[in-house]
């Protein structure tokens, strides 16, 4: 069976994190330089640093 995860990405003290409660992951960091491909694609904000899906 397939099945799709919608994680939300935010940043906290300058690393990207996500969180998932189904499997009890909190603030787990992305590895192998998916937080390079995170910062290329998201814009930076001015505002809190956590994310809005």
């Amino acid at each position: 069976m397939n099945a799709l995860r919608v994680i939300h990405p935010y940043k906290t003290e300058g690393v990207w994190v996500f969180e998932d409660e189904a499997v009890g992951l909190v603030q787990e960091p992305f590895v192998s330089g998916a937080d390079t491909v995170i910062d290329g694609w998201w814009p930076p904000s001015p505002g809190p640093s956590r994310a809005s899906p």
